[in-house]
């Protein structure tokens, strides 16, 4: 790509990261987004407040190409909005909402000065990030902090069972892995209550129904070593049949020792 004004090739500019918004923080902008309510004025403050990364990449695009014009950038940043025309002086030209009074990529444009990224301020600043984060860990009353680490706790008592050696060994076992992950995919987590009840409880309970016949499974093998028909028809319905054979032997041996 050209620079239109003087025809030398653009030069790409090294961009700012944008960094990184956790669940809190999104949660944080939307509220303020909220707050601001629907009129005109209040989609303009959005604008602005969402308008950072923008600059910071236009500013770059500045210092990288002095002579460069909005025109350049839209072309770079967003070429949906440029328009081929070869009947036009440059060969096309901005769409219509770049056109219009007060549009946001005209007014940052005409604000934005000559700053490579690495001189501008960070559009990130991780200390600012982690004093709010300690900040927010300082006034979590302890309910909260169960409510969020439940799902951590959830999945890792999850992994635990289903990845026991013994699940693939126990014909029951995978369905009610299968089962317990359906439901702990399905849970949205933020309808977790201070009662920790609802839902979740399904979850737990069905989690901790899969933890009991894992551990009994495991017990019952270390007892009745490669019985696993047995073992299943036990976790079934709590007493079984020894049939004649390779059970009746294992069953002997057991109650001879």
């Amino acid at each position: 790509m050209n620079i239109l004004s003087t025809g030398k090739e653009a030069l790409v500019p090294e961009l700012q990261d944008p960094g990184y918004m956790t669940e809190d923080m999104i949660k944080e902008q939307e509220l303020m987004f909220e707050r601001l309510g629907t009129t005109e004025e209040a989609a303009r403050i959005r604008a602005r407040l969402q308008s950072s990364h923008l600059k910071s990449d236009m500013e770059s695009f500045k210092a990288a190409n002095p002579h460069a014009s909005l025109e350049d950038f839209v072309r770079w940043h967003s070429p949906r909005d440029w328009i081929e025309d070869p009947s036009a002086k440059y060969g096309g030209y901005l769409s219509g909402r770049m056109l219009e009074p007060g549009n946001l990529w005209l007014e940052t444009w005409k604000v934005s000065r000559r700053i490579p990224a690495c001189r501008q301020k960070p559009l990130f600043d991780p200390e600012k990030e982690a004093e709010r984060a300690l900040m927010y860990l300082e006034n979590l009353e302890p309910i909260q902090i169960v409510r969020d680490l439940v799902p951590t706790f959830v999945l890792l008592a999850y992994a635990r069972a289903a990845t026991h050696p013994i699940v693939q060994k126990i014909p029951i076992l995978p369905a009610k892995v299968a089962s317990v992950a359906t439901m702990i995919t399905s849970m949205s987590w933020r309808d977790v209550t201070r009662e920790l009840d609802g839902p979740i409880s399904l979850v737990l309970q069905e989690l901790r129904e899969l933890e009991e016949l894992v551990g009994l499974a495991a017990f019952f093998l270390r007892k009745l070593p490669m019985q696993y028909d047995l073992v299943t028809r036990l976790l079934l319905s709590g007493t079984a049949t020894v049939l004649d054979g390779l059970e009746r032997e294992t069953v002997h041996d057991l109650l001879c020792e």
